[in-house]
């Protein structure tokens, strides 16, 4: 029976329910005061803003709202302005009780207009989900009035200016430079969602007002949902990305996400969903995020961005005219997830998303592995996977002395040569089978196998020339070891061809790899000769000719034992563990015998595990 496609996955995907504090207007008569609840999210300063207006007294609402816009980026917490009414407005013909009413009314309009969206990340909704509340005070005439707006924040100046200086820093730090607008909305989208965690600790606690910044979300890297939706606007807007925040509803309660613009339109993208500790459960046990992205870049169908709905200023015909919405999901590939494969051959997997639209001759992966070597695989050459109908698997083969490397896929794409980059290590994948539960028995043993063969071959004194990063050890071998595994391969000795087909010396070594090779030694008697045609190739040894080697390849870890059979010689893998464990020679040093009862067990637990039935084992 063939098992050529059987291998383990790891796919988990995020959800969490946050809320949002409401706004609430009041107003006394007389001389008015009206105070304002807000929701703020997180934010990042200008390093040049624009120059602050250097008077307080207005005829024009929108010079008194830019005005207001650049005392609340200053964090001022008492901030005076007159506004003098023209002759349009007909003040003089207003009783009291409507010269009150409308002078409130405007009090409200110029801080709309502060909230105004120009595109400066320390402005437009950055500010509007940064004040915390606010209470205005006012002298009115028919010739003018004048306001007094006392404010409250979520952070302090002194706290914006850390957030200011960090994201410049984080931004250097993502070399963005010459990256496609998509290229650039990954790489902040992923920072913000590995960096930030969900701020369940003080969700209820209302006298903690931190949580809903940007600060908290870039410094402290623990926020609700305004501080995700605060700190990606920011930093999107600071890299050229254009975004607004919306808020609505979200799986039944208050919340905050944003829009982001690439091409024409805009797409739907919730950070805190897709954050790295929103709860998962898989199998009954709650997990860390895994890079699914989720809810990235979605488009405006109930189908395609589900659980959320806006509230009606964001429904508007004016909003939905001015931000174009896309009705489905970008079109770009996006990584999903994780496998090894473990008995065919040794390779890590990274499973691909390449939905329709995207020219697949343009695909291709390119690993990179820590010694330098590179591998690319092209999407003809990527295997069809049954996650999605347009997912495919791009796998990396390895040794097992690289199995704590960490593989770095960098998945290009598109015409202009768009690149995705992710990251990942076999043994990652080995502590995320072993840990995390819902698999069976012989699935965990044959990850924990190759766990131990990675780390005793890394200690044998064998080396593939290269450094690695050191594999982590799970099983102390000891005597009793050898003992067991030489009984279980005793049968197994070489059975060499001297004396036959002019043979006069013989040998063989094993090499291993992502699949084993038998290399398989002869000489010949002095006349005698293989022709260039044959198997046998010519090869130097000890300064002696007439020596020629046959190679046994692609021996994939179910084949170990495996007796292949040539001109009277009969070898295996398992001959070479016989060989060492016995140690006749004296040759083997308890290290190497070691990284060989290693091996065999791996190859036991690869015979067990295509023999159990496992139903989380993917036929992908």
């Amino acid at each position: 029976m063939k098992h050529n496609k059987k291998f383990l996955s790891l796919l988990l995907t995020v959800c969490m329910a946050v809320s949002l504090i409401p706004a609430t207007v009041m107003a006394d008569t007389g001389k008015a005061q009206v105070k304002q609840n807000a929701i703020v999210g997180n934010m990042l300063l200008m390093d040049d803003p624009a120059p602050a207006q250097t008077t307080s007294e207005f005829t024009d609402l929108d010079e008194a709202g830019s005005y207001l816009t650049d005392k609340l980026v200053a964090r001022d917490t008492e901030i005076t302005l007159t506004y003098h009414f023209s002759s349009e407005e007909n003040t003089f013909a207003m009783s009291g009780e409507e010269l009150q009413t409308y002078a409130n009314d405007l009090s409200a309009v110029i801080m709309n207009k502060a909230y105004k969206h120009t595109g400066n990340p320390a402005q437009g909704d950055y500010l509007r989900w940064h004040v915390d509340g606010y209470s205005v005070t006012m002298s009115y005439s028919p010739f003018s009035v004048d306001y007094t707006y006392t404010m409250r924040y979520y952070a302090s100046a002194e706290q914006e200016a850390q957030v200011t200086s960090t994201i410049k820093s984080v931004l250097e730090s993502l070399n963005l430079d010459d990256k496609s607008d998509y290229e650039k909305f990954i790489a902040i989208y992923n920072y913000v969602t590995k960096n930030t965690t969900y701020d369940n600790a003080n969700l209820n606690d209302e006298t903690y007002r931190l949580k809903y910044s940007a600060y908290a979300a870039l410094i402290n890297h623990t926020a609700v949902c305004q501080g995700y939706a605060n700190l990606l606007y920011r930093m999107l807007l600071q890299a050229g990305i254009d975004n607004r925040i919306i808020a609505g509803i979200g799986n039944g309660g208050p919340h905050a996400w944003n829009i982001v613009k690439l091409g024409e339109l805009y797409y739907n993208v919730d950070s805190t969903w897709d954050s790295k500790d929103a709860p998962v459960s898989y199998h009954g046990e709650k997990f860390e995020y895994h890079y699914l992205m989720k809810n990235r870049l979605r488009g405006e169908s109930s189908t395609d961005f589900p659980n959320h709905s806006r509230y009606t200023e964001y429904t508007t015909d004016e909003f939905v005219t001015q931000y174009p919405m896309s009705s489905v999901r970008y079109a770009c590939p996006s990584f999903l997830g994780h496998a090894v494969s473990l008995y065919d051959e040794i390779s890590v997997r990274f499973l691909v998303d390449i939905p329709e639209g995207v020219d697949t001759s343009t695909v291709y992966v390119d690993f990179a592995l820590a010694d330098g070597r590179r591998a690319k695989v092209y999407y003809d050459d990527s295997k069809e996977s049954t996650y999605t109908e347009t997912s495919r698997w791009f796998d990396c083969k390895i040794n097992a002395m690289e199995i704590a490397d960490t593989i770095t896929a960098t998945l290009h794409y598109g015409t202009v040569g768009d690149t995705l980059e992710n990251s990942y290590s076999l043994q990652q994948y080995c502590k995320d089978i072993s840990t995390r539960g819902g698999y069976s028995q012989s699935a965990i043993n044959i990850v924990c196998a190759l766990q131990d063969y990675g780390y005793y071959l890394q200690n044998s004194g064998w080396t593939d020339g290269n450094t690695h990063m050191p594999a982590d050890k799970l099983t102390e071998y000891t005597s009793d070891d050898i003992t067991r595994v030489l009984s279980n391969v005793e049968t197994y000795a070489f059975v060499s061809p001297v004396g036959k087909h002019n043979i006069i010396q013989a040998g063989y070594s094993v090499t291993m790899n992502s699949k084993t090779k038998i290399k398989l030694y002869v000489r010949l008697a002095e006349g005698h000769f293989y022709p260039d045609n044959s198997n046998f190739k010519p090869v130097e040894m000890n300064g002696e000719d007439r020596w020629y080697v046959y190679e046994f390849k692609d021996i994939g870890p179910m084949s170990i034992g495996t007796i292949y059979t040539l001109n009277g010689a009969e070898v295996s893998v398992l001959s070479y563990v016989n060989s060492v464990l016995k140690n006749t020679s004296g040759s083997f040093t308890p290290e190497k015998q070691n990284a060989m009862i290693a091996l065999y067990d791996y190859y036991e637990a690869v015979l067990n595990f295509v023999s159990t039935p496992d139903p989380q084992q993917n036929q992908g």
